[in-house]
């Protein structure tokens, strides 16, 4: 995937505490076979962790999603790849 980007936005709790939601965002593949019934794997961790956590997949032919709520002053590592619908990575 191409065009890798994460942005964090502002949430606030109904407690009135402000989190952030983090969304990340690419480019359309340019594969068919991904955009047609393939889709995006995503994995996460916190840059302190050695061990990387799976994001459910993500359709194909999707250009974002939402990730997770994150603390701040904590940063994370995250990692895309695209799957085509013969199960063929990236």
């Amino acid at each position: 995937p191409i065009g890798f980007s994460l942005d964090s936005i502002p949430v606030f709790t109904q407690a009135g505490d402000k989190t952030y939601k983090i969304t990340a965002s690419w480019d359309q593949h340019s594969d068919a076979l991904v955009v047609n019934n393939g889709r995006m794997e995503i994995q996460i961790k916190k840059s302190t962790d050695s061990i990387w956590r799976d994001f459910p997949p993500v359709d194909g032919a999707a250009t974002e999603t939402d990730l997770f709520q994150a603390s701040l002053g904590t940063l994370y590592d995250v990692k895309i790849r695209a799957v085509n619908s013969l199960g063929v990575p990236s």
